[in-house]
Formats: structure tokens, sequence, C-alpha cells
């Protein structure tokens, strides 16, 4: 099988190994003909899209916006909670501050956490807007509730931030896969470029780096292949077991 069919054969994640490998070959060698080479440089320029192209990084920052959207729910119903207990206090300035704050945390409904998560943090952010405001200033101390409603300003604007900077990172990145025919023509297109520059001068430079960079595409497909079933094994195992 030539190096060619052998890079084609790859993982996603195979390819982009071997390509970041044979750049750092080709970056430590001298030969200047292959570093000036115009499928060199076409080859550098493609993997670093594809090196920051999303694939598994897209689920990571997802489930960092989850929790953060968990955390902004949490600490919403915690407070609920705590003020319904303090409604029934019987300190008369506890229970009229509670009152009054939790008419103000509860003036779009309880049920708004289950509306659309664009109409939620709307509604979370009046409803910050709100227990922030000077004439409740007194009745959130009294409930000693200062550090909480902190709290949930900060989850509030945490889950914000996640969640536009996941959405710039969908907009700017491409996965992995679309890029991927880019990366293995590039990678074919220098192999033939280099065994044509082999063939018109062969330095000893040259005939190192080409044995080199061949043997880190052997490398990764002899990985591959010792990471595949053995499929005789499989067929001879079927055939013992039905015996």
């Amino acid at each position: 099988m030539g190096p060619k069919a052998k890079i084609s054969r790859l993982s996603n994640d195979s390819l982009g190994t071997l390509t970041a490998r044979i750049i750092h070959n080709i970056d430590a060698s001298t030969v200047v003909e292959v570093k000036t080479a115009d499928f060199y440089d076409l080859t550098v320029a493609v993997y670093e899209r594809y090196r920051t192209a999303t694939t598994k990084g897209e689920k990571k920052k997802d489930d960092a916006i989850k929790v953060e959207f968990q955390n902004r729910k949490d600490i919403f119903g915690d407070i609920r909670k705590y003020l319904q207990g303090l409604q029934i206090s019987p300190d008369e300035d506890t229970k009229t501050s509670a009152n009054k704050v939790y008419t103000e945390l509860t003036r779009f409904g309880r049920d708004f956490v289950n509306t659309k998560t664009a109409d939620q943090s709307y509604i979370y952010s009046q409803i910050i807007a709100g227990l922030k405001k000077t004439e409740l200033s007194a009745d959130i101390q009294t409930v000693k509730l200062s550090a909480k409603v902190a709290q949930l300003e900060t989850a509030h604007r945490n889950y914000e931030e996640q969640y536009m900077q996941w959405g710039d990172f969908k907009k700017a990145a491409l996965p992995a896969s679309k890029l991927r025919s880019e990366v293995e023509s590039a990678l074919k297109n220098l192999i033939d470029e280099m065994d044509w520059l082999i063939r018109k001068s062969p330095s000893e430079a040259l005939k190192n780096l080409h044995t080199s960079i061949y043997a880190r595409i052997d490398e990764l497909n002899l990985s591959n292949n010792k990471n595949k079933p053995d499929e005789t094994s499989d067929t001879k195992a079927g055939s013992e077991n039905a015996a």
C-alpha cells in the first residue's frame, strides 16, 4: 500500500497527528527546497485551521453552558425557598421584608424557568435588577440575602458569557471532518512534490527527510492496525465455538 492510500485510511485525529509530525520534521530539517515548497506552505495553513476546528471541543463548551444554566436556576430556587420560609417568621420585620423581596423575585411567575432559554435570560436580568433597586436594599439586608443575590448575578453573567463565547466559537470554527479532504489533499500533494524534488536533486539531506516522513506515515498506520480487531482471530474463535 502506498503512502497516499495509508493517509486516506487514517482517522481524523490520526491525520492531525501525522500532519503535525510531518511539519515538525520539515521544520527541523535543513532542506530549504522543501521548506519553501508551495505545498508545504499550504499544508501548514490548512493544518492550523484543522487543528482549531471544533469536534470534541464543541461538546465541552456546550456542557459548560449547561452547568452555568443549572447553577443559575439552582440559586434562584434556593432564594425562593428561603423567602417562602421567612414569610411565616414570627418576627414581623423579617416577615414584611421577606414578602416584599418575594414579590419582586416572583413578579414574572414561577414557571418562567420552563420558557425559552432566551426568554429566561431576559427575565433573570429583570429580576436581578429589581432585587438591586434602592428601595429594596434595606429589606435585602433584613433577610440577609445580599450575598445570595450577588451569587445569582454572577451565575447569570457567567451563563451569558459562556453562551456568547459558544456562539462565537460555533460561527468561527468548522468541523474537522469538513476540512479533512483539504488536509489529505495538501499532504498528498506535498509528498508528490517531495518525490519530484528527490528525483530532480537527490541530496543526502533530502533523502533522509523523505525517509523520515514515510516513516511517520508507516508508524501511524501500524498503530491504527494494532488497535483494530483481529478479524482472522474472531473468525477462528467463532468457528471453534461453533464446533
